[in-house]
Protein backbone atom coordinates (compact mmCIF):
# COMPACT_ATOMS: atom_id res chain seq x y z
CA UNK A 1 0.00 0.00 0.00
CA UNK A 2 3.01 2.27 -0.21
CA UNK A 3 4.83 3.39 -3.27
CA UNK A 4 8.12 5.20 -3.13
CA UNK A 5 10.77 6.18 -5.61
CA UNK A 6 13.52 6.38 -3.04
CA UNK A 7 16.90 6.69 -4.68
CA UNK A 8 18.49 4.40 -2.10
CA UNK A 9 17.41 0.74 -2.49
CA UNK A 10 17.92 0.11 1.23
CA UNK A 11 15.40 2.81 2.13
CA UNK A 12 13.00 1.46 -0.50
CA UNK A 13 13.23 -2.00 1.07
CA UNK A 14 12.58 -0.58 4.55
CA UNK A 15 9.56 1.30 3.21
CA UNK A 16 7.93 -1.99 2.16
CA UNK A 17 8.99 -4.01 5.21
CA UNK A 18 6.28 -2.82 7.69
CA UNK A 19 3.33 -4.23 5.76
CA UNK A 20 4.96 -7.62 5.30
CA UNK A 21 5.99 -7.97 8.94
CA UNK A 22 2.65 -6.71 10.30
CA UNK A 23 0.85 -9.50 8.46
CA UNK A 24 3.46 -12.15 9.36
CA UNK A 25 3.13 -11.16 13.00
CA UNK A 26 -0.65 -11.43 12.87
CA UNK A 27 -0.66 -14.85 11.22
CA UNK A 28 1.93 -16.32 13.59
CA UNK A 29 0.33 -15.00 16.81
CA UNK A 30 -3.16 -16.11 15.75
CA UNK A 31 -1.74 -19.54 14.95
CA UNK A 32 -0.08 -19.72 18.39
CA UNK A 33 -3.37 -18.74 20.06
CA UNK A 34 -5.20 -21.49 18.17
CA UNK A 35 -2.47 -24.04 18.88
CA UNK A 36 -2.33 -23.33 22.63
CA UNK A 37 -5.89 -22.28 23.34
CA UNK A 38 -6.34 -24.92 26.05
CA UNK A 39 -3.31 -23.56 27.87
CA UNK A 40 -4.78 -20.09 27.68
CA UNK A 41 -7.89 -21.09 29.63
CA UNK A 42 -5.66 -22.69 32.26
CA UNK A 43 -3.73 -19.45 32.66
CA UNK A 44 -6.96 -17.55 33.09
CA UNK A 45 -8.02 -19.92 35.85
CA UNK A 46 -4.63 -19.72 37.55
CA UNK A 47 -4.68 -15.94 37.47
CA UNK A 48 -8.12 -15.97 39.10
CA UNK A 49 -6.90 -18.41 41.77
CA UNK A 50 -3.82 -16.29 42.52
CA UNK A 51 -5.93 -13.17 42.88
CA UNK A 52 -8.44 -14.94 45.11
CA UNK A 53 -5.76 -16.50 47.35
CA UNK A 54 -3.63 -13.39 47.73
CA UNK A 55 -6.30 -10.74 48.12
CA UNK A 56 -8.43 -9.84 51.08
CA UNK A 57 -11.96 -11.30 50.83
CA UNK A 58 -13.55 -7.89 51.22
CA UNK A 59 -11.61 -6.45 48.29
CA UNK A 60 -11.49 -9.49 45.98
CA UNK A 61 -14.66 -8.70 44.03
CA UNK A 62 -13.62 -5.08 43.65
CA UNK A 63 -10.19 -6.06 42.31
CA UNK A 64 -11.70 -8.53 39.88
CA UNK A 65 -14.01 -5.83 38.52
CA UNK A 66 -11.07 -3.45 38.18
CA UNK A 67 -9.05 -5.93 36.14
CA UNK A 68 -12.06 -6.70 33.97
CA UNK A 69 -12.55 -3.00 33.26
CA UNK A 70 -8.87 -2.57 32.48
CA UNK A 71 -8.96 -5.48 30.03
CA UNK A 72 -12.01 -3.99 28.28
CA UNK A 73 -10.36 -0.57 28.09
CA UNK A 74 -7.17 -2.13 26.72
CA UNK A 75 -9.16 -4.02 24.07
CA UNK A 76 -10.97 -0.84 23.00
CA UNK A 77 -7.66 1.03 22.91
CA UNK A 78 -6.08 -1.60 20.67
CA UNK A 79 -9.08 -1.47 18.33
CA UNK A 80 -8.83 2.33 18.07
CA UNK A 81 -5.09 2.11 17.42
CA UNK A 82 -5.56 -0.42 14.62
CA UNK A 83 -8.43 1.66 13.21
CA UNK A 84 -6.34 4.86 13.22
CA UNK A 85 -3.46 3.10 11.48
CA UNK A 86 -5.67 1.52 8.82
CA UNK A 87 -7.69 4.69 8.10
CA UNK A 88 -4.55 6.83 7.76
CA UNK A 89 -2.90 4.26 5.51
CA UNK A 90 -5.99 3.90 3.29
CA UNK A 91 -6.18 7.68 2.88
CA UNK A 92 -2.57 7.69 1.75
CA UNK A 93 -3.28 4.89 -0.72
CA UNK A 94 -6.29 6.78 -2.14
CA UNK A 95 -4.28 9.98 -2.57
CA UNK A 96 -1.50 8.20 -4.44
CA UNK A 97 -3.78 7.74 -7.42
CA UNK A 98 -7.12 9.57 -7.85
CA UNK A 99 -8.47 6.51 -9.66
CA UNK A 100 -8.43 4.61 -6.35
CA UNK A 101 -11.40 6.64 -5.17
CA UNK A 102 -13.49 4.86 -7.80
CA UNK A 103 -14.73 1.72 -6.02
CA UNK A 104 -15.29 -0.05 -9.36
CA UNK A 105 -11.73 0.55 -10.61
CA UNK A 106 -10.17 -2.89 -11.29
CA UNK A 107 -6.49 -2.09 -11.88
CA UNK A 108 -5.68 -0.81 -8.41
CA UNK A 109 -3.00 -3.44 -7.78
CA UNK A 110 -0.89 -2.75 -10.84
CA UNK A 111 1.62 -3.99 -11.90
CA UNK A 112 0.28 -7.22 -10.35
CA UNK A 113 -1.99 -9.23 -12.68
CA UNK A 114 -4.89 -9.07 -10.21
CA UNK A 115 -8.13 -7.53 -11.42
CA UNK A 116 -10.11 -6.89 -8.27
CA UNK A 117 -12.32 -3.84 -7.86
CA UNK A 118 -11.25 -1.42 -5.16
CA UNK A 119 -14.13 -2.23 -2.82
CA UNK A 120 -13.33 -5.96 -2.90
CA UNK A 121 -9.65 -5.27 -2.25
CA UNK A 122 -10.60 -3.17 0.80
CA UNK A 123 -12.85 -5.93 2.15
CA UNK A 124 -10.20 -8.65 1.66
CA UNK A 125 -7.48 -6.57 3.29
CA UNK A 126 -9.57 -5.63 6.33
CA UNK A 127 -10.91 -9.16 6.90
CA UNK A 128 -7.69 -11.13 6.45
CA UNK A 129 -5.06 -8.55 7.48
CA UNK A 130 -6.45 -5.83 9.73
CA UNK A 131 -8.83 -8.08 11.67
CA UNK A 132 -6.21 -10.81 12.17
CA UNK A 133 -3.77 -8.18 13.45
CA UNK A 134 -6.41 -6.96 15.90
CA UNK A 135 -6.88 -10.53 17.13
CA UNK A 136 -3.14 -10.94 17.59
CA UNK A 137 -3.12 -7.80 19.70
CA UNK A 138 -5.45 -9.45 22.21
CA UNK A 139 -2.77 -11.99 23.14
CA UNK A 140 -0.26 -9.17 23.57
CA UNK A 141 -2.70 -7.21 25.73
CA UNK A 142 -3.36 -10.28 27.87
CA UNK A 143 0.36 -10.80 28.44
CA UNK A 144 0.70 -7.15 29.42
CA UNK A 145 -2.25 -7.45 31.83
CA UNK A 146 -0.67 -10.53 33.42
CA UNK A 147 2.42 -8.38 33.89
CA UNK A 148 0.26 -5.74 35.59
CA UNK A 149 -1.29 -8.37 37.89
CA UNK A 150 2.16 -9.68 38.82
CA UNK A 151 3.34 -6.16 39.55
CA UNK A 152 0.32 -5.47 41.78
CA UNK A 153 0.77 -8.69 43.76
CA UNK A 154 4.49 -8.10 44.21
CA UNK A 155 3.76 -4.56 45.34
CA UNK A 156 1.42 -6.00 47.97
CA UNK A 157 4.18 -8.34 49.22
CA UNK A 158 6.59 -5.41 49.38
CA UNK A 159 4.09 -3.35 51.40
CA UNK A 160 3.58 -6.20 53.90
CA UNK A 161 7.33 -6.68 54.36
CA UNK A 162 7.83 -2.97 54.94
CA UNK A 163 5.06 -3.04 57.51
CA UNK A 164 6.84 -5.91 59.28
CA UNK A 165 10.05 -3.92 59.34
CA UNK A 166 8.29 -0.99 60.98
CA UNK A 167 6.47 -3.16 63.48
CA UNK A 168 9.40 -5.27 64.63
CA UNK A 169 11.97 -2.65 65.47
CA UNK A 170 14.39 -2.29 68.30
CA UNK A 171 12.37 0.42 70.04
CA UNK A 172 9.34 -1.83 70.37
CA UNK A 173 11.31 -4.83 71.57
CA UNK A 174 13.36 -2.86 74.08
CA UNK A 175 10.51 -2.56 76.59
CA UNK A 176 10.72 -4.74 79.73
CA UNK A 177 7.56 -6.60 78.75
CA UNK A 178 9.17 -7.81 75.52
CA UNK A 179 12.03 -9.31 77.47
CA UNK A 180 9.71 -12.05 78.64
CA UNK A 181 10.58 -15.18 76.69
CA UNK A 182 6.99 -16.21 76.09
CA UNK A 183 6.11 -12.87 74.54
CA UNK A 184 9.17 -13.05 72.29
CA UNK A 185 8.24 -16.58 71.27
CA UNK A 186 4.76 -15.42 70.28
CA UNK A 187 6.17 -12.52 68.26
CA UNK A 188 8.69 -14.81 66.61
CA UNK A 189 6.07 -17.39 65.64
CA UNK A 190 3.70 -14.77 64.27
CA UNK A 191 6.43 -13.09 62.25
CA UNK A 192 7.69 -16.42 60.92
CA UNK A 193 4.23 -17.35 59.68
CA UNK A 194 3.72 -14.02 57.95
CA UNK A 195 7.08 -14.19 56.20
CA UNK A 196 6.35 -17.78 55.20
CA UNK A 197 3.04 -16.66 53.72
CA UNK A 198 4.79 -13.90 51.75
CA UNK A 199 7.28 -16.42 50.40
CA UNK A 200 4.49 -18.75 49.31
CA UNK A 201 2.79 -15.86 47.51
CA UNK A 202 6.03 -14.99 45.77
CA UNK A 203 6.49 -18.62 44.69
CA UNK A 204 2.99 -18.65 43.18
CA UNK A 205 3.73 -15.51 41.17
CA UNK A 206 7.15 -16.83 40.14
CA UNK A 207 5.74 -20.17 38.97
CA UNK A 208 2.99 -18.40 37.04
CA UNK A 209 5.48 -16.11 35.25
CA UNK A 210 7.81 -19.03 34.40
CA UNK A 211 4.95 -21.05 32.93
CA UNK A 212 3.79 -18.02 30.97
CA UNK A 213 7.29 -17.49 29.56
CA UNK A 214 7.57 -21.17 28.65
CA UNK A 215 4.22 -21.23 26.84
CA UNK A 216 4.06 -17.80 25.17
CA UNK A 217 7.67 -16.63 25.25
CA UNK A 218 8.11 -17.32 21.53
CA UNK A 219 4.99 -15.31 20.73
CA UNK A 220 6.27 -12.38 22.82
CA UNK A 221 9.59 -12.54 20.97
CA UNK A 222 7.85 -12.46 17.57
CA UNK A 223 5.55 -9.61 18.68
CA UNK A 224 8.43 -7.50 19.94
CA UNK A 225 10.72 -8.24 16.99
CA UNK A 226 8.08 -7.58 14.34
CA UNK A 227 6.92 -4.36 16.00
CA UNK A 228 10.50 -3.13 16.29
CA UNK A 229 11.18 -3.80 12.60
CA UNK A 230 7.87 -2.15 11.71
CA UNK A 231 8.76 0.98 13.68
CA UNK A 232 12.15 1.13 11.95
CA UNK A 233 10.42 0.76 8.57
CA UNK A 234 8.05 3.64 9.20
CA UNK A 235 10.92 5.73 10.56
CA UNK A 236 12.69 5.06 7.25
CA UNK A 237 9.55 6.23 5.40
CA UNK A 238 9.57 9.44 7.44
CA UNK A 239 13.26 9.99 6.75
CA UNK A 240 12.96 9.24 3.02
CA UNK A 241 9.99 11.60 2.72
CA UNK A 242 9.27 10.57 -0.87
CA UNK A 243 5.49 11.02 -0.78
CA UNK A 244 5.00 14.73 -0.47
CA UNK A 245 1.31 15.07 0.35
CA UNK A 246 -0.56 15.56 3.59
CA UNK A 247 -2.05 12.08 3.93
CA UNK A 248 1.41 10.50 3.59
CA UNK A 249 2.80 12.70 6.38
CA UNK A 250 -0.22 11.86 8.54
CA UNK A 251 0.00 8.12 7.87
CA UNK A 252 3.71 7.93 8.64
CA UNK A 253 3.33 9.93 11.84
CA UNK A 254 0.39 7.83 13.08
CA UNK A 255 2.20 4.61 12.21
CA UNK A 256 5.31 5.59 14.18
CA UNK A 257 3.20 6.64 17.18
CA UNK A 258 1.01 3.51 17.14
CA UNK A 259 3.77 0.95 16.83
CA UNK A 260 6.00 2.90 19.19
CA UNK A 261 3.17 2.72 21.73
CA UNK A 262 3.01 -1.04 21.19
CA UNK A 263 6.65 -1.28 22.21
CA UNK A 264 6.01 0.91 25.25
CA UNK A 265 3.30 -1.51 26.38
CA UNK A 266 6.14 -3.59 27.80
CA UNK A 267 6.43 -1.08 30.67
CA UNK A 268 4.07 -3.05 33.00
CA UNK A 269 6.27 -6.13 32.51
CA UNK A 270 9.26 -3.99 33.40
CA UNK A 271 7.33 -2.91 36.50
CA UNK A 272 7.01 -6.53 37.63
CA UNK A 273 10.79 -6.93 37.60
CA UNK A 274 11.25 -3.58 39.37
CA UNK A 275 8.86 -4.66 42.12
CA UNK A 276 10.90 -7.83 42.56
CA UNK A 277 13.97 -5.70 43.25
CA UNK A 278 12.00 -3.65 45.78
CA UNK A 279 10.81 -6.83 47.54
CA UNK A 280 14.44 -7.90 47.85
CA UNK A 281 15.34 -4.53 49.35
CA UNK A 282 12.45 -4.79 51.84
CA UNK A 283 13.72 -8.21 52.91
CA UNK A 284 17.20 -6.81 53.51
CA UNK A 285 15.74 -4.13 55.75
CA UNK A 286 13.74 -6.76 57.60
CA UNK A 287 16.92 -8.77 58.12
CA UNK A 288 18.55 -5.77 59.77
CA UNK A 289 15.54 -5.35 62.06
CA UNK A 290 15.67 -9.02 63.02
CA UNK A 291 19.30 -8.78 63.98
CA UNK A 292 18.51 -6.00 66.43
CA UNK A 293 15.12 -7.27 67.67
CA UNK A 294 15.92 -10.91 68.36
CA UNK A 295 19.49 -10.39 69.40
CA UNK A 296 18.78 -11.67 72.91
CA UNK A 297 17.20 -14.87 71.64
CA UNK A 298 19.93 -16.51 69.59
CA UNK A 299 18.15 -19.82 69.05
CA UNK A 300 15.16 -18.00 67.53
CA UNK A 301 17.21 -15.50 65.61
CA UNK A 302 19.18 -18.14 63.72
CA UNK A 303 16.08 -19.96 62.44
CA UNK A 304 14.25 -16.83 61.34
CA UNK A 305 17.30 -15.22 59.79
CA UNK A 306 18.13 -18.34 57.81
CA UNK A 307 14.59 -18.43 56.44
CA UNK A 308 14.72 -14.76 55.43
CA UNK A 309 18.19 -15.29 53.93
CA UNK A 310 16.82 -18.18 51.87
CA UNK A 311 13.98 -15.91 50.71
CA UNK A 312 16.50 -13.25 49.67
CA UNK A 313 18.56 -15.82 47.76
CA UNK A 314 15.44 -17.05 45.98
CA UNK A 315 14.52 -13.55 44.79
CA UNK A 316 18.08 -12.82 43.69
CA UNK A 317 18.44 -16.06 41.71
CA UNK A 318 14.85 -16.34 40.45
CA UNK A 319 13.33 -12.89 39.90
CA UNK A 320 9.90 -12.43 38.39
CA UNK A 321 10.87 -11.37 34.88
CA UNK A 322 9.14 -11.86 31.54
CA UNK A 323 11.23 -13.06 28.61
CA UNK A 324 10.89 -13.57 24.89
CA UNK A 325 11.99 -17.05 23.85
CA UNK A 326 14.73 -16.85 26.52
CA UNK A 327 16.57 -14.43 24.21
CA UNK A 328 15.80 -11.24 26.09
CA UNK A 329 14.39 -10.27 29.47
CA UNK A 330 11.95 -7.39 29.73
CA UNK A 331 13.79 -5.02 32.06
CA UNK A 332 14.33 -1.27 32.24
CA UNK A 333 17.71 -1.46 30.49
CA UNK A 334 16.19 -3.57 27.71
CA UNK A 335 13.40 -1.05 27.09
CA UNK A 336 15.87 1.85 27.18
CA UNK A 337 18.04 0.01 24.67
CA UNK A 338 15.05 -0.42 22.38
CA UNK A 339 14.25 3.29 22.42
CA UNK A 340 17.91 4.15 21.87
CA UNK A 341 18.06 1.74 18.92
CA UNK A 342 15.04 3.34 17.23
CA UNK A 343 16.44 6.86 17.67
CA UNK A 344 19.88 5.78 16.45
CA UNK A 345 18.30 4.10 13.43
CA UNK A 346 16.53 7.34 12.52
CA UNK A 347 19.81 9.25 12.70
CA UNK A 348 21.69 6.65 10.63
CA UNK A 349 18.94 6.47 8.01
CA UNK A 350 18.89 10.25 7.75
CA UNK A 351 22.65 10.24 7.18
CA UNK A 352 22.32 7.53 4.51
CA UNK A 353 19.59 9.55 2.78
CA UNK A 354 21.68 12.73 2.87
CA UNK A 355 24.72 11.02 1.41
CA UNK A 356 22.61 9.42 -1.31
CA UNK A 357 21.26 12.83 -2.32
CA UNK A 358 24.76 14.32 -2.30
CA UNK A 359 26.07 11.51 -4.51
CA UNK A 360 23.27 12.04 -7.02
CA UNK A 361 24.02 15.75 -7.13
CA UNK A 362 27.70 15.06 -7.76
CA UNK A 363 26.89 12.57 -10.52
CA UNK A 364 24.49 15.02 -12.13
CA UNK A 365 27.17 17.71 -12.07
CA UNK A 366 29.85 15.44 -13.52
CA UNK A 367 27.62 14.24 -16.39
CA UNK A 368 29.01 15.75 -19.68
CA UNK A 369 25.55 16.30 -21.17
CA UNK A 370 24.33 18.08 -18.05
CA UNK A 371 27.57 20.08 -17.87
CA UNK A 372 27.26 21.28 -21.52
CA UNK A 373 23.60 22.18 -21.01
CA UNK A 374 24.45 24.11 -17.87
CA UNK A 375 27.21 26.05 -19.68
CA UNK A 376 24.91 26.90 -22.60
CA UNK A 377 22.21 28.06 -20.22
CA UNK A 378 24.69 30.17 -18.31
CA UNK A 379 26.05 31.63 -21.51
CA UNK A 380 22.57 32.45 -22.78
CA UNK A 381 21.87 34.45 -19.66
CA UNK A 382 25.18 36.30 -19.65
CA UNK A 383 25.61 39.84 -20.97
CA UNK A 384 28.88 39.27 -22.91
CA UNK A 385 27.13 36.94 -25.38
CA UNK A 386 24.50 39.58 -26.14
CA UNK A 387 27.17 42.22 -26.70
CA UNK A 388 29.13 39.88 -28.96
CA UNK A 389 26.09 39.16 -31.13
CA UNK A 390 25.28 42.88 -31.40
CA UNK A 391 28.82 43.84 -32.44
CA UNK A 392 28.90 41.05 -35.00
CA UNK A 393 25.69 42.29 -36.61
CA UNK A 394 27.04 45.86 -36.88
CA UNK A 395 30.25 44.67 -38.48
CA UNK A 396 28.38 42.61 -41.05
CA UNK A 397 26.26 45.62 -42.02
Amino acid sequence: MVTTDAKNPFLRMLAYIPYAFVNIRAVYVVFVCWRKCRWWFRFQQRASVILSCHSRPDSLSRQMRQWQRRSVVAGIGSFLAVLAFEVADWLRWFDQDPRHWDMSYTNALEPLPIWYPVWLYIVIWNVFCAFSYFLSQQLYISLVLYGCISKALLSDIKTNLRAESKEFNSDKMSSPLKCVAGTADADYTSLYERIKKSKMRYMDILTFSHDLNHTYGNALFVIYGMDLITVCGFVAAVVANEERFLSAYLANAISVVVFGAYLCCLIPMVGAYEETVKVNFALHKLMEQLQSVFGAFAYQKEGLESYVAHFITLIRDQPVVFSGAELFHVTRSFLAGTITFVISSAIVLREVMQRTEDNHQVLATCNPVNTTAALLASAANSSWLTDFCTNSNHTAI
